[in-house]
């Protein structure tokens, strides 16, 4: 019984540790800015984090809008 509750008990810790963020695209940023404020910023904070795909696409997303942005005046 002991072991069922050990092999239960890590099956759940690998489970949770391996959970993967949704992979966001460019567009996705772009069409949610305040998500797009919210992950720049986290990966502005975490040089880990910063080279993940999210991160990479958030950043294109915001240069987008502020280069859209600066041509509409």
């Amino acid at each position: 019984m002991k072991k069922l509750v050990c092999i239960s008990a890590l099956v759940a810790l690998i489970s949770a540790c391996s959970e993967e963020e949704l992979t966001r695209d460019k567009q996705w940023y772009m069409e949610n800015p305040e998500q797009m404020t919210l992950k720049v910023a986290e990966c502005d904070n975490d040089a880990n984090l910063a080279t993940s795909q999210n991160c990479k696409n958030a950043l294109k997303a915001k240069q987008k809008l502020l280069l859209n942005k600066w041509k509409n005046g």
